[in-house]
This record gives structure tokens, C-alpha cells and sequence, in this order.
């Protein structure tokens, strides 16, 4: 009986057992005292063990269920960044290992903190800086702290060589806005060119910044309100489009291969999504 039994379970390792019935009947034609040859379904009924058994089934049927759910769910939300991005299926699933890497910086726990992104960018959690503070205020769409994996790759998209032109100086413009007011004032400009300038490691004098952002003024602030609005900046980037140059990530043309130690779909290709 006992090499009757390991003869089936190695015959069943090559099969799919594919509903609740087979398993039941694999399952208790293996169990040492429990059948007969083959019990009639009286026998089969009145069973204890087979109580046992429908237990571990539900159970077992349960998690293979559980899991297809959330493959399909997971697959599904691939499908749906894909549509709003410039990336391919393939891609947002990369973007996730890049996210992944990111997101367990100082804490693993699935987002994306301050912490995490000032640690990735400077292995230190503690260094303060404004352009990368800024960067994280505006992944995180939804003002909770924290960077979803959503947010990150619909935010990374407008840094996408084929992102519409229009989002990257919007984008841009957030960016600039310190004070969220609308408008770009000259302390915020001063603020961020300074933050710049350090990030270079370059030094200027104050005079010498001073005049870039009275320069700045001069050629964007058409109004002459002492502010930059949207549609002056628009038209300042338009004369100007190496401003936004940076808002433009090469390698984000393709970040399967950029990134090719990051794991890709491989048991769904992405025209079954």
C-alpha cells in the first residue's frame, strides 16, 4: 500500500490537479487504512478522515485561489500604469525592483519615506536638501508622507523622453513653487539655485546669484507683477527649453535595459494583460 501510494504521488507531481474531487479522491487513496480498493460513496460519506482531508482541501483551494486573485490584481494594476505612462508593462515591472531597492533603504515596509530617498541619494538620513525635499513633496501626490508605488511611477513618467513637453515644464514649475502660492516669487528662485549650486559643488558669490535671478525676472516676469505665473513660465521655457533640459532621464527609454538585474514577466507576456 505504501508503494502503491508513493507510485501515485510521484505520478501526481507531473499532473494538475484541477478540481476539488480529484484532490479528495488523490488524497485519500493515499491514506494508509482509510480506503479499501475503492469505498463505495456511503463509506466515503460517513468518514471522519474525509472531513479531514475536505478541511486541508478548502484550505489548499483557498490559497490557490488567494494567490491567483492577487497575480490578477497585481497584473491588472501593471496594465493600468502602463496606459498612463510612457512605459511599457515590462518596464513598470522593473520600475517596481527599482522601487522595491528604494522603499527598504532604512525601513522595508512597501513606500517610500524621506528617509528612504534622502538615504538612496546620500547614505545619510540626516542631510538636508532642499531640491530633493522637493522631489519627494511632489511624488507624493497624495500628501501622506510617504511615496506609493503609483505615485512613483506615474511621477517618474514625466521625466519619460516621449512625456508630453507640457507636463515636464508644469512639472518644473511645481518644483520652483516652494510656498505652493501659484507663482514663482525670487526668494523661491534664489532658495533653489542656491540648493542647486551646493549640489554641484560649485560657490558663487551672493552678488552673483542675485543677478541670475534678477536676470530671470527680467526675461520671464513679462507682466512685471515681481512674480512668475504659469503662463509666463510657460513662454519663458518655450525661449529658454534648456531650463527643463533635467526634467528629461535618458535611460528611461528603456529601463529593462538600463536596469537589467531587475526581474521581468515571465510568466505573462504583456499582450495577456
Amino acid at each position: 500500500m505504501e508503494e502503491n501510494c508513493n507510485s501515485r504521488l510521484k505520478a501526481a507531481g507531473n499532473q494538475k490537479i484541477s478540481n476539488y474531487s480529484n484532490l479528495v479522491y488523490f488524497f485519500g487513496n493515499c491514506q494508509v487504512g482509510f480506503f479499501q480498493k475503492k469505498p463505495p460513496l456511503v463509506s466515503l460519506l460517513n468518514s471522519k478522515k474525509f472531513y479531514e482531508w475536505l478541511v486541508l482541501v478548502v484550505l489548499i483551494m483557498g490559497c490557490f485561489q488567494s494567490k491567483k486573485t492577487k497575480n490578477t490584481a497585481w497584473c491588472k494594476e501593471l496594465t493600468v500604469l502602463a496606459s498612463q505612462t510612457p512605459f511599457t508593462v515590462s518596464e513598470v515591472e522593473a520600475l517596481h525592483e527599482l522601487f522595491k531597492k528604494l522603499s527598504s533603504s532604512v525601513i522595508e515596509d512597501g513606500f517610500i519615506s524621506k528617509g528612504d530617498l534622502q538615504f538612496a541619494l546620500f547614505r545619510n538620513t540626516n542631510k538636508k536638501n532642499l531640491f530633493a525635499n522637493r522631489m519627494f513633496d511632489l511624488f507624493d501626490v497624495k500628501c501622506n508622507g510617504v511615496i506609493e508605488f503609483g505615485e512613483f511611477v506615474r511621477s517618474l513618467g514625466v521625466f519619460h523622453p516621449d512625456a508630453p513637453v507640457a507636463e515636464k515644464i508644469h512639472f518644473a514649475f511645481k518644483l520652483y513653487d516652494l510656498r505652493q502660492t501659484g507663482f514663482i516669487e525670487q526668494e523661491e528662485l534664489k532658495e533653489m539655485v542656491l540648493a542647486l549650486l551646493q549640489e554641484s559643488d560649485l560657490e558663487l558669490s551672493d552678488d552673483a546669484v542675485q543677478t541670475i535671478v534678477d536676470k530671470t525676472f527680467s526675461d520671464a516676469d513679462s507682466k512685471g507683477d515681481g512674480k512668475i505665473d504659469p503662463e509666463e513660465w510657460r513662454e519663458f521655457v518655450s525661449k529658454n527649453p534648456s531650463i527643463i533640459k533635467n526634467m528629461t532621464l535618458p535611460y528611461l527609454k528603456d529601463v529593462t535595459v538600463a536596469f537589467p538585474s531587475f526581474v521581468l514577466i515571465s510568466e505573462m507576456g504583456e499582450s495577456e494583460m
